[in-house]
């Protein structure tokens, strides 16, 4: 995205990625008002030549109060308990919409369409076998950072996904329920939930990760079975 903005001359929305942090899934995002304000680093990452800079920065005046910075730079869920705790019922939906639209709706979608694309691209070029061999080799590392998670840990992953249905458990056991769009990019993938989930089960079992459960389909959702033990 960096390399496509930059050689476009904007810088809207660069993304640090090679800081520490990333390797926590962490970026930081910049947006700047004046391409020739992005420092050379920017440019050394995307691989692109460093541009020209001549004259003083043409940035236009600011483009908000310090009251609206505020706003921006608490945490939503700040807002949200703000506005629940001042009584204000209609501020609180309105942020809890907000996060809704801006991560469920918009950056998490696309986080789930980028492996299905990858998937169907091995299904168009090298044929069904080599598709269900990848995907089997690789589905379980939607997992790899969760793994080790007692069932609160898990509660708290797939709430993050914003998709649960249903939370069910036995004496030694717990399910969540959990719509396709928590994993994939519902429709997309070239074949269907059942055929993923078996090869997801293949894969989890091939690596021996016992602790990530097991999957299954029920009702359209998906549903993770988690052992207690």
């Amino acid at each position: 995205m960096g390399h496509v903005s930059l050689k476009n001359e904007t810088a809207t929305f660069l993304v640090e990625g090679w800081t520490p942090l990333r390797k926590a899934g962490q970026c930081l995002q910049h947006t700047y008002k004046d391409v020739t304000a992005v420092p050379d680093e920017f440019y050394r990452r995307a691989g692109l030549p460093l541009p020209e800079r001549i004259g003083a920065s043409c940035a236009s005046d600011r483009l908000f109060t310090d009251a609206e910075l505020l706003d921006l730079q608490t945490h939503p869920v700040d807002r949200l308990i703000d506005g629940v705790e001042k009584g204000d019922v209609e501020g609180a939906l309105e942020v809890l919409q907000e996060c809704l639209t801006g991560w469920r709706d918009a950056i998490h979608d696309v986080y789930r369409l980028w492996p299905v694309l990858l998937w169907n691209a091995v299904h168009e070029r090298s044929g069904e076998k080599a598709f269900e061999d990848v995907v089997r080799a690789t589905a379980p590392d939607l997992f790899a950072h969760i793994r080790g998670s007692d069932a609160s840990g898990w509660a708290v992953f797939w709430m993050a996904h914003l998709r649960p249905r249903a939370l069910t458990s036995g004496g030694d056991w717990i399910e969540y329920s959990v719509e396709e769009g928590s994993l994939l990019a519902p429709g997309e993938l070239q074949s269907d939930l059942n055929w993923f989930v078996a090869r997801l089960n293949e894969g989890l079992q091939a690596r021996g990760w016992s602790d990530v459960g097991r999957f299954a389909v029920a009702g359209g959702n998906i549903v993770h079975r988690l052992s207690r033990r």
